[in-house]
């Protein structure tokens, strides 16, 4: 479990934290945190099921591969490694 602390030091080192539902959806607006992260009272408000990170922020960029949509075992596995 991912705890108040961590999400913390994740804003502490400029990444922008947003609350998530549990299908992974923003809860509440986020528009905002796209140009600003919450400060350590605002993490520690939070009261959600799960977290995400705004890609973006701070150029953060990220690389989502999923493997459900790859239709054999032979092309998952050279996707994988």
């Amino acid at each position: 479990m991912i705890t108040k602390d961590y999400l913390k030091k994740l804003a502490s080192i400029g990444y922008s934290i947003i609350p998530c539902d549990d299908e992974k959806v923003p809860i509440g607006k986020w528009k905002k945190y796209q140009t600003v992260n919450r400060t350590s009272d605002e993490i520690e408000l939070l009261n959600c099921p799960k977290y995400g990170l705004v890609t973006g922020f701070n150029d953060l960029e990220v690389i989502d591969i999923d493997l459900k949509v790859l239709s054999t075992v032979s092309e998952k596995k050279r996707v994988v490694g």
